[in-house]
């Protein structure tokens, strides 16, 4: 019957002088240490570390050259028939993470330190928070909830070893802010606005008033929304209706989040 081997990537991504490691499959046999009595690799630094049914993990140093092929002969006891395949390690810059340069105190974050070619399960990360040690050994995609406001690191480590740390700041949530103010036709313009984070387990938008002004909108109309998770911010766009024509279209507006009137934020808004 068909017989091959099959790597479980075509290229590993590692850093110069980690180790590398993946698993790869032979086709056609239920059992690697029964039915292959030969198996060869090169480099010969590449090491099989276990093997189960018809997988084998392999793994080895990563050198400072960019690329090196790995090569694997398997032949298959039954018929003395020969499989053969490659596959690359890539060394170089790990991607970053994507972590917000800002946070906010007791906000839920889920971080991602995974990268191409790497198993997350070869992927740990430390976390420091003002200098203290406040975890030690996360996984690869981390869920975090800032528990001080100062600053945080983040370590990443791949086998056990450094291999980039990064750092954020932690605050309380801003108050809100006005963002734009457009004017679409004589009687008709737009405020946008942007708050943060959550309170008490809800979204933490805008509620927008109008305290005076040439407008007959005491509460104007939210007629847009968008949520941007990776930073917690709530972007809300409100619509105002201009009411005496020969009056300047201007208003004074005062955003709130859920705190309340002490978040308030109060702008004169004037509608070119």
């Amino acid at each position: 019957g068909p017989f091959s081997v099959e790597p479980g990537q075509p290229r590993v991504m590692v850093t110069a002088g980690q180790r590398w490691s993946t698993r790869v499959v032979l086709s056609g046999i239920g059992n690697v240490d029964q039915e292959i009595d030969q198996l060869t690799f090169e480099p010969p630094t590449v090491r099989q570390t276990s093997s189960s049914g018809g997988t084998i993990d392999l793994a080895g140093p990563a050198f400072g050259s960019p690329e090196q092929t790995v090569s694997i002969t398997a032949r298959r006891r039954s018929d003395g028939r020969i499989a053969k395949a490659t596959f690359a390690v890539s060394t170089g810059k790990l991607s970053d993470p994507a972590i917000p340069s800002d946070m906010y105190l007791g906000e839920a974050y889920t971080l991602d330190f995974g990268a191409d070619g790497i198993d997350a399960s070869q992927i740990s990360v430390r976390v420091k928070e003002n200098g203290k040690q406040v975890m030690t050994d996360g996984p690869a995609v981390l869920s975090y909830r800032p528990r001080s406001v100062g600053a945080a690191t983040f370590e990443r480590l791949i086998g056990g070893r450094a291999a980039g740390s990064y750092n954020v700041s932690i605050g309380a949530l801003p108050f809100p802010i006005f963002t734009a103010y457009t004017r679409e036709t004589d009687e008709r313009g737009f405020i946008t606005t942007k708050s943060y984070g959550t309170i008490a387990g809800r979204p933490n938008k805008v509620v927008l008033k109008i305290i005076d002004g040439n407008t007959s909108d005491d509460q104007p109309q939210e007629v847009d929304y968008e949520y941007d998770k990776p930073t917690k911010a709530h972007v809300q766009k409100w619509r105002v209706t201009r009411r005496f024509a020969d009056k300047d279209f201007a208003v004074t507006a005062w955003a709130m989040d859920q705190r309340g009137s002490t978040s308030g934020t109060k702008r004169r808004i004037q509608f070119n």
